[in-house]
């Protein structure tokens, strides 16, 4: 059976994480890219679960690419990070006034996602996603990639 070299997805996966860390507010910039990302992380999944080398980020995404691919979910809940003071975004006083805001992006809670005609993977997305950072998911799994030698 003819399939691409793990390193193709792996490339394919980091390059999508990186369009998702440039998209910066634009949340029709950052689904698309992570649509992407969780496209490709569900093929390096499958690969490494056959192989007994999956990560339970790895089958976090799994759950949420079934929900975004097959849904259209939308997984990300847009949260400020840090800078300024516009008022009713911040604590005045905890920045300064007229700094613009930095907004990141967080996981979900699963009750947000559509249901799905599987539940797998739902218990590691609880555990290990949904509330959290999403650049910090998509750089955990890359390294848990270089870590597995995958790619």
């Amino acid at each position: 059976m003819a399939s691409v070299p793990d390193a193709w997805l792996v490339d394919g996966f980091d390059k999508a994480s990186e369009r998702f860390a440039s998209a910066g507010s634009s949340a029709d910039d950052a689904f698309r890219a992570l649509f992407e990302c969780v496209a490709w992380a569900g093929t390096i999944n499958e690969r490494l679960r056959e192989r007994g080398n999956s990560s339970p980020e790895l089958q976090g995404l799994w759950f949420v690419r079934n929900r975004v691919i097959h849904g259209g979910a939308d997984a990300l809940r847009s949260v400020m990070v840090s800078g300024g003071a516009m008022l009713g975004a911040a604590v005045l006083g905890s920045f300064a006034l007229g700094e613009a805001p930095t907004y990141g992006w967080q996981w979900q809670p699963s009750s947000m996602l559509p249901t799905g005609r599987s539940q797998a993977g739902v218990e590691d997305y609880e555990k290990h996603l949904q509330g959290r950072d999403v650049a910090a998911t998509l750089k955990a799994v890359s390294a848990h990639l270089q870590k597995t030698n995958v790619g």
